[in-house]
């Protein structure tokens, strides 16, 4: 546990824009000093705040090195969402499962004053987490140490967030085709432009620190180009590739960059993944519309059929002719009104949807069925008694 760090990590709203404003510190007499370093990280939090609730903040960390060897953050959020589970009573399997309520979004927009916004101190919680537990390293290797530890959490998280896109992608297939699924696809459909949002944010974040070496140039600009020269050989720079002998923290510094990169290509496959979810949301939708309107043509068709035919034999016949037979043999007068119906309850039964309609598609069939079954025993037994 390093002893360089007070616990000082102001966390606050903000834009996504590195403000240079956070370059600078105020020291114990007041007066705004200038760093001895410092490096600035993406951060990608999801912190764990209960059971089936989670917070999502994105943003940067700006972190100082005093003139005393002391760390100081300052963290500029510029997203939080907070995500809550809520138990689905109605399913029916026995697994225990989740389904995700819609997801609150958080921002300096909505929230002008970060002290109303509870879930910045779970972000702040998690940060001096990092660095009191995961940094061993004091003096000059101190701020690149603590700068990798960041970087590795934030990448670490994309894990978090892939298992919930995972989440949302079987409760997708399951309401594709499970005739129980009770999500909803619009509810699909905009919790995964939420998180298509996220991943495009922390990717930006990522992106930015990997250009920018991690502000290192701010104050020790040799390093900086020296990095870009071990990168690419080819650059037109005078500065030599950096080595150890340049500088004794440069592992950790490029550990750092490479987190930041694996967390920008991550990320932005996770959006690719998901842009491709929501085509196919919008696919099975029109599937599920195309459905719909043939149901539709399917009782238009029987609506024609149970109630054109016989409409068409009492006007050929006449109701009252038909109804003055007498005796049980005159029941062969009902037939040509009983067949059509019966026929299109068939055709009904044969034309069962499957999913969630299915069920109540096949009670009314057969309500329809038993109704006129009992509608033609009474026409029988009156007859019977003429």
């Amino acid at each position: 546990m390093i002893t360089n760090f007070n616990g000082d990590c102001q966390v606050h709203f903000g834009n996504s824009k590195v403000a240079r404003s956070t370059f600078r510190y105020t020291n114990d007499c007041g007066a705004i000093v200038v760093p001895k370093d410092l490096r600035v990280v993406p951060i990608f939090s999801m912190t764990e705040v209960g059971e089936g609730k989670h917070v999502i903040g994105v943003g940067y960390c700006t972190m100082l090195l005093t003139h005393d060897d002391e760390l100081r953050l300052e963290t500029v959020i510029s997203d939080v969402w907070r995500l809550t589970s809520r138990a689905d009573s109605k399913r029916k399997s026995r697994t225990k499962k989740s389904a995700w309520t819609p997801i609150v979004h958080f921002s300096e927009a909505t929230v002008p004053n970060s002290g109303d916004c509870p879930e910045l101190n779970f972000i702040g919680n998690e940060l001096r987490n990092v660095i009191e537990h995961e940094v061993e390293h004091r003096g000059e290797h101190l701020l690149p140490s603590a700068a990798k530890a960041i970087c590795e959490m934030s990448r670490e998280n994309v894990v978090d967030i892939r298992n919930l896109r995972y989440e949302l992608e079987s409760r997708l297939a399951e309401s594709s085709s499970n005739s129980n699924a009770l999500e909803d696809f619009t509810e699909i459909t905009a919790q995964l432009l939420q998180f298509n949002i996220i991943s495009s944010k922390v990717a930006d974040q990522a992106r930015e620190a990997v250009r920018e070496g991690l502000r290192v140039y701010e104050y020790d600009r040799d390093v900086y180009h020296g990095y870009r020269k071990l990168q690419d050989p080819t650059l037109l720079i005078k500065e030599q590739p950096a080595t150890s002998e340049m500088r004794p923290w440069i592992r950790q510094h490029d550990a750092a960059i490479r987190q930041c990169l694996q967390l920008q290509l991550q990320m932005e496959r996770e959006s690719q993944t998901i842009q491709a979810l929501v085509s196919s949301v919008v696919g099975i939708s029109s599937s599920r519309e195309a459905d719909a309107q043939s149901r539709f043509n399917v009782l238009a068709v029987v609506f024609s059929i149970g109630i054109g035919v016989p409409a068409l034999f009492l006007a050929l016949y006449g109701a009252s002719g038909v109804f003055k037979f007498k005796g049980l043999g005159s029941w062969t007068a009902m037939l040509p009104i009983l067949l059509p119906l019966v026929l299109a309850a068939a055709f009904v039964l044969s034309r069962t949807p499957k999913g969630r309609a299915k069920k109540t598609w096949t009670f009314w069939s057969y309500s329809a069925i038993i109704l006129m079954a009992g509608m033609f025993t009474l026409v029988l037994a009156y007859l019977a008694v003429q």
